[in-house]
């Protein structure tokens, strides 16, 4: 709230359009009788009316009902609506350019009848803004946090804790490794505006009053002391005569308090209640960080994995909640859960044709699927905790089905033998993961006329769920109609079905995947010609759709994996269910294109033929989905193989390499293995990329195309010795300090699978450890794999059963050295990687570890310190001393004996996969316009992207990871292009020419309007609170935003944001992985570059010296990396005074230079003249101090000859750099930052990227 909450983000992004892609709305609003006249003296803003609206003329008013309710100026509000001046009214879901001609843009915003749902929202959006948007508590504890204001603005954080100030920021060396800041480890509460809310007793009204328009009653609790007992009918709210013990909802006549508002009704009904609103909606952290207020919608909230429990106050309107959504009082008004699948069909057929039609149907798609998740998410717990019964009991409990809140819930297990060939419960719980992926893939694709259930994969407890909508019928079979499989097999390929519509409507989407029409036989021998898997099937549901299921097998399999790698007996692959990735098949399929236009381009020439556009029409690579899969088949397609052979048994229809589709499978496969692996690893070593914790590293491996499964194979080929393995072209070019490189990532590679196969262990203890144990598991596990350097023999917490039932406890048996033994069995199995011996107990880093480990598990451990190692324990406390007549004090609070304590883990949080694919609209939007303002149409870029900014903002929502990253990319644009339009205006100015510099003036309005440093900073501050809020305030993505917002913030001049900035990322730093990653070179080094810009001179030194010693010690003592530190380091040292360590410094940095990349080039011979500059330097200053210590000693003979003894020659001040004196601080320091490494002049960027380009 407060003040700079204007109508929504979305109304702040609309107004940096274009004059002629906007224009401007008149709202007149209604009067509010209520309040007082001084309302903005009181802190609550104005309701101005006129209230000027900017709005694009593809919006609808439903867009901006949303927004006014959302803003200052209209969250009063309850039904209204939006009416002409002469008042007719408007249809709110037309496009405004329709609404409105040329004619006057004015409406009139009236008050209408409330309904039921109408005054339930707005008790709820009351409610929203006392006690702050409320989260889910089965979503875990903390969530959707933010610490980006706790960060900026520590001292304000300080005073409201009553603490002391914070230091100003510098560099005192590396900050403490914290999640949460100083001054924001606890919760902020919110100041009280009533001591209580809540539905009255006497609800639901009686018929006759219900008749009347009586809709419900209300109970408010004032700070006065007063209980206000409030009438909600179609006309508005008022005071009425009822009490706890008297039912007379009339109006009282002593206290006459209506209003269409109950907003207005408590403002004037109390006080307190008006002065403490007005100081919550001027909330300082709202009001400077807007974002951090809105609520989380359209994705799940980030669960943070170390939290903190905030106070459980008593609010009997958060059991009251329900029926605020639906309405129902009781079992018999609840109406049937929503109809899931037909919502997302439906909402799949809404027409498409027309932009606003598109946007509109991705907008509706995106927040569906979000609900859908949503409900799925709060299913699976009560679930899995008996509350739902299944639909099949007389079954395994592993094949159990059910249906709940019309939603399809069962295990991801291989309850009916399915996948028992496969490897049982590990195929299926991967499959069901593949499945996910490939809704995910036919979403993106968006078939017209194609079907696909609503899927979700939810992990918890350690057991794996999927939820699924209804498909319809599906409960309908009879025994004349088993099953609904129109095309595809039903449960391998024995029977399969085929299906004309379904065959011609799988035609596109098969040529989009790259996939080969081929052939499947059936038990009897017939032939069946599939677009698909003959595991995916089509169906023709109840409501005639064609639906599609089963799309697991979406990519053939990794044959090359199951060869080589599947192992056999007790070394086997957990399951034999692997794919290849479509990242992967994508870009094979592109790499043999071009191939293929090289070819013809070569063919061409050889012919004599100019080169002309290459027509690659006739290329044909397509995959066989059905190669060399594995299928259980029954005895009828077993005679059709063999004669007479009439047993059931596994085999592999599909693999003949003659066909083209079949090889191509395995040229992918090899292409993996052989080339994309390997590319990988010579790109960490040359330094293009790296990797600083688990979750960057699995995001770049499937943006590649790689499997997990390939995390040994990684390990390996980081290894030094597996150097010849690498690209020969960029082995040929590594110089020293590549080792530092790969060794990080390997680093990160192995821990890695450290911690997927301790999830693995850990899921398999939870699964069968019963009700309420959870706690005890998960901090008894973590004692044994973290915590034995603490105490070497932890005991397990195991609670009382004072009913008798205390479930599976081979958890509780579990020992360090146990689990060891369990976690290495996993990773050589799962990863065909031996761990290097002793490593779980000596090299790995604890902190990331149980930070990766609480996130892949979703738990939630209390925020404090926690002790790994004795040497880490902190001193116990003597003995108190005896108080009087020999009393003793009381004694210090015992040492904890383990590491983690079941009170610890304050929750766990389902993990989710979802299928929601994204927006296609949007993000082509807002890249074309990247890419035009990128060619040099600045107005059209500038125009399209922020179009494509308004178009996140409709479709995801304000606060959503898409969302964030848009405001991040348009913040760098805008940021790069103010840089370069400095740049280019000093360079025409030193060159006296105007004619070659840009005016601004030159720039269209709409790129002077916008792409200015206050707006990048503005989006690169949005896209960091939005970041921390839906991905974790420890996110690698969200340390990215924290760097570009500190680079910002130094340019802009704001030195002490970009310091704190900076603090926050080296704090992340230990976090994600510790202080010794080779990127942590460059933080320390921009640190030391804008203390250097404040004159903080010693200071700056001290954290050059830093990143120089952590140079040398991951890079040696010969890299280009260390050569670039001790260039900047001896410009450190001059600028202090200090000559002499500045020579030693730069000789090191010349010897580097020449050695690597040659006497001549650009930057050996900066050094050297630099190198030279400093030895004039320090001969003249040698000359000064030598003529200075001369004068004084002919003084001292003077004086001796004289007699006086006693006299004592004055001591003189001898300048160190004479030489530089004449050159103001300002000069010196601009020549320093322009200096090679630093990245902040274009010279120095070439010679950085030249010197890079050297090395690798």
């Amino acid at each position: 709230m407060g003040d700079e909450a204007e109508p929504g983000a979305c109304a702040r992004g609309r107004r940096l359009t274009a004059a002629e892609t906007t224009f401007e709305l008149e709202l007149l609003l209604p009067e509010r009788p209520l309040l007082p006249k001084d309302v903005a003296s009181l802190g609550l803003p104005e309701t101005p009316s006129p209230l000027k609206v900017a709005v694009t003329p593809h919006e609808t008013l439903a867009d901006l009902r949303a927004t006014l309710n959302d803003s200052p100026e209209g969250y009063w509000l309850g039904a209204f609506a939006f009416r002409r001046q002469d008042g007719a009214r408007v249809d709110e879901w037309a496009e405004l350019c329709d609404v409105f001609g040329d004619g006057e843009r004015v409406l009139r915003v009236t008050h209408e009848p409330y309904n039921g749902a109408e005054v339930r929202l707005h008790l709820q959006r009351l409610r929203d803004l006392l006690m702050g948007p409320q989260m889910d508590a089965g979503l875990g504890v903390d969530v959707g946090a933010t610490v980006h204001d706790a960060v900026a603005h520590a001292a304000a954080w300080a005073a409201e804790a009553h603490a002391p100030a914070p230091a100003p920021p510098a560099w005192r060396g590396w900050p403490a490794a914290r999640l949460h800041p100083p001054h924001a480890e606890a919760q902020r509460a919110l100041v009280r505006c009533v001591r209580g809310l809540s539905l009255s007793a006497w609800n639901p009204p009686p018929p006759p009053l219900a008749l009347q328009g009586h809709l419900l009653y209300l109970q408010i609790d004032t700070l006065e002391g007063a209980v206000l007992h409030v009438t909600a009918s179609v006309h508005g709210f008022y005071v009425c005569n009822s009490t706890s013990q008297r039912f007379d909802p009339s109006p009282r006549t002593d206290k006459a308090l209506a209003s269409a508002s109950l907003f207005d009704l408590l403002c004037a009904a109390s006080p307190l209640f008006l002065q403490n609103f007005a100081r919550l909606f001027n909330d300082p952290v709202s009001t400077r960080d807007y974002f951090s207020a809105l609520p989380v919608t359209n994705t799940l909230a980030a669960a943070p994995w170390l939290a903190r429990e905030a106070k459980h106050d008593a609010d009997l309107l958060r059991t009251q909640a329900a029926f605020l959504l639906t309405g129902a009082l009781s079992a018999d008004t609840l109406d049937a859960g929503r109809d899931w699948n037909e919502e997302l069909q439906a909402s799949r057929e809404m027409p498409r044709t027309t932009l606003a039609q598109r946007l509109m149907r991705d907008r509706v798609l995106n927040r569906l699927q979000a609900e859908f998740t949503l409900a799925a998410v709060r299913a699976v717990p009560r679930v899995a905790a008996g509350e739902v019964p299944p639909m099949n009991p007389s079954d395994a409990p592993d094949a159990h089905m059910y249906l709940f809140n019309n939603l399809f819930l069962s295990k991801g297990l291989d309850g009916v033998g399915i996948y028992a060939y496969l490897g049982g419960d590990a195929a299926a719980h991967a499959a069901v993961g593949k499945d996910v992926q490939g809704v995910r893939a036919f979403s993106a694709l968006d078939v017209e006329g194609l079907a696909l259930l609503g899927t979700v994969v939810v992990d918890w407890l350690g057991e794996r769920w999927v939820v699924q909508s209804v498909l319809p019928g599906l409960f309908r079979q009879s025994e004349a109609e088993p099953t609904h499989v129109a095309y595809g097999g039903v449960e391998g390929p024995d029977t399969i079905h085929t299906d004309a519509h379904f065959h011609e409507l799988l035609a596109a989407p098969a040529k989009r995947l790259h996939l080969a029409t081929h052939t499947m036989r059936d038990a009897a021998g017939a032939e069946h010609a599939l677009r698909l898997s003959v595991d995916c099937k089509g169906l023709y549901g109840a409501d005639g759709r064609r639906y599609l299921l089963d799309v697991s097998r979406l990519c053939p399999v990794d044959v090359a994996w199951l060869e080589r790698d599947a192992g056999s007996a007790d070394d086997a692959y957990p399951h034999r269910f692997v794919v290849l990735r479509p990242e992967l098949l994508e870009q094979y399929w592109d790499v043999r294109l071009r191939a293929f236009a090289r070819e013809k381009l070569a063919a061409q020439r050889e012919q004599g033929e100019a080169p002309s556009r290459i027509d690659v029409a006739d290329f044909a690579l397509a995959y066989n989905p059905d190669a060399f899969v594995e299928y259980r088949t029954g005895a009828g397609y077993a005679r059709a193989e063999a004669p007479g052979d009439d047993h059931a048994r596994i085999v592999t229809p599909v693999a003949d390499e003659a066909d083209a589709g079949v090889a191509a499978v395995r040229a992918a496969a090899a292409y993996l293995r052989d080339t994309v692996l390997v590319r990988l690893v010579s790109d960490v070593a040359a330094g293009l990329v790296s990797a600083v914790d688990g979750l960057a590293l699995t995001q770049q491996l499937h943006a590649r195309g790689i499997n997990m499964r390939y995390l040994g194979h990684l390990a390996r080929l980081s290894e030094p010795s597996s150097r010849e393995r690498l690209d020969p072209a960029v082995a040929a070019q590594l110089g020293p300090g590549h080792e530092a490189l790969l060794a990080a990532f390997r680093r990160v590679v192995v821990h890695e699978m450290v911690v997927r196969a301790a999830k693995h262990r850990l899921r398999a203890y939870l699964r069968g450890a019963g009700a309420g144990v959870a706690p005890s598991v998960v901090a008894h596990f973590a004692n044994c794999l973290l915590g034995a350097g603490f105490e070497p023999h932890p005991a397990a917490d195991v609670p009382p059963a004072p009913f008798g039932c205390v479930g599976a406890t081979a958890w509780a048996q579990l020992t360090p050295a146990a689990l060891a033994d369990e976690v290495r069995r996993e990773v050589r199995v799962r990863f065909r990687f031996e761990l290097p011996p002793l490593y779980l107990e000596t090299e790995l880093r604890k902190p990331p570890t149980l930070r990766a480990l609480c996130l892949r598990m979703g738990v939630q451990l209390r925020a404090r310190d926690y002790v790994f190692d004795v040497a880490e324990a902190p001193a116990e406390a003597p003995a108190p001393p005896a108080g009087k007549k020999g009393k003793k004090s009381a004694a210090p609070a015992a040492r904890a004996r383990t590491t983690f304590v079941p009170g610890d883990v304050l929750g766990l949080v389902p993990t989710v996969k979802t299928a929601t694919a994204k927006s296609a609209l949007v993000e082509e939007a807002f890249e074309a316009g990247r890419l035009s303002f990128s060619r040099g149409d600045r107005e059209l870029g500038a125009e399209l992207m922020l179009e494509g900014i308004s178009f996140h903002e409709q479709v995801y929502g304000l606060v959503h990871p898409e969302t964030a990253r848009c405001y991040a990319l348009f913040a760098a644009m805008a940021h790069h292009h103010v840089v370069e339009r400095v740049r280019a205006e000093a360079q025409a100015a030193e060159s006296k020419d105007a004619e070659r510099g840009p005016d601004a003036s030159a720039d269209p309005p709409i790129v002077a309007e916008t792409m200015t440093l206050d707006n990048a900073l503005r989006f690169q501050r949005q896209a960091v609170t939005v970041s921390e809020r839906t991905l974790g305030l420890d996110h690698p993505d969200t340390m990215v935003q924290y760097i570009n917002l500190a680079v910002m913030e130094r340019t802009a001049g704001d030195t002490d944001a970009a310091l704190r900035y900076q603090e926050r990322v080296l704090a992340l730093w230990q976090l994600l992985y510790g202080r010794d990653h080779p990127d942590a070179v460059h933080t320390l080094s921009s640190v030391a570059l804008v203390l250097q810009g404040r004159h903080e001179l010693e200071t700056s030194l001290r954290a050059y010296e830093a990143a120089h010693d952590l140079a040398l010690r991951l890079f040696g003592p010969d890299s280009i990396y260390t050569g670039n530190m001790a260039h900047e380091l001896s410009q450190a040292h001059t600028l202090s005074g200090d000559l002499k360590s500045a020579i030693q410094v730069e000789k090191e940095a010349w010897r580097i230079f020449t050695e690597r990349l040659g006497k001549d080039d650009a930057l050996t011979q900066e050094s050297q003249s630099f190198l030279s500059s400093l030895a004039s330097s320090a001969v003249r200053v040698a000359k000064l101090e030598r003529v200075a210590r001369e004068q004084h000693a002919r003084e001292l003979v003077a004086a001796r000859s004289r007699g006086a003894r006693g006299a004592r020659a004055e001591q003189r001040v001898v300048q160190p750099d004479a030489a530089l004196a004449d050159r103001p601080i300002d000069e010196l320091v601009q020549f320093i930052q322009g200096a090679p490494g630093t990245g902040m002049s274009r010279s120095a960027r070439k010679r950085a990227a030249r010197a890079k380009r050297t090395e690798t």
